[in-house]
């Protein structure tokens, strides 16, 4: 296998960020019942669904990535925190 372009490293990179971003935007979309359902069983139904909606999301060339997605909470109980706080 041969050395990867800088550019299509950048490319990757790029996208990576976006699908980052878009999965932590349509987290946040969804009920609070929903996002711990996603923390508790990453593999449901739910996920599944959240990685669906992800990768639209991802892939329209209009939608711009917020540059604060890392924000959200992975831990039940600080999501329960910052959705009280909403």
């Amino acid at each position: 296998m041969g050395k990867i372009s800088k550019k299509s490293q950048e490319f990757r990179r790029m996208m990576a960020h976006r699908y980052e971003a878009a999965w932590h935007e349509c987290f946040w979309e969804l009920g609070e019942g929903i996002q711990v359902f996603i923390i508790e069983e990453p593999t449901g139904r739910h996920a599944q669904e959240l990685a669906k909606a992800t990768r639209i999301l991802a892939e329209q060339d209009e939608w711009k990535p917020k540059k604060d997605y890392r924000a959200i909470p992975t831990d039940i109980k600080k999501l329960k925190k910052v959705n009280n706080e909403i």
